[in-house]
């Protein structure tokens, strides 16, 4: 289950990318960077603001990183 839905212009059959988010210091700057570690398809959108999905990929990792509460986001794939 996520935290997005038609309201965010999602439809079944789509899919998203798992990122995990670490802050980097580089040349006294801190950065985000986004490190794919899996990917989900759409199954059903229930409503504008949550969708059901399947994992294509990566599920060992994306539970890992879950379970450490380790900062995920899901993002549209291109």
């Amino acid at each position: 289950l996520i935290a997005g839905g038609s309201g965010f212009g999602l439809k079944k059959g789509d899919k998203l990318k798992v990122v995990e988010v670490v802050e980097m210091e580089v040349n006294g700057k801190k950065i985000q960077r986004k490190k794919e570690i899996g990917e989900l398809k759409i199954t059903k959108v229930e409503d504008e603001n949550f969708s059901i999905c399947s994992v294509s990929s990566g599920g060992i990792d994306i539970n890992s990183k879950f379970e450490s509460k380790v900062k995920i986001q899901i993002i549209t794939k291109d």
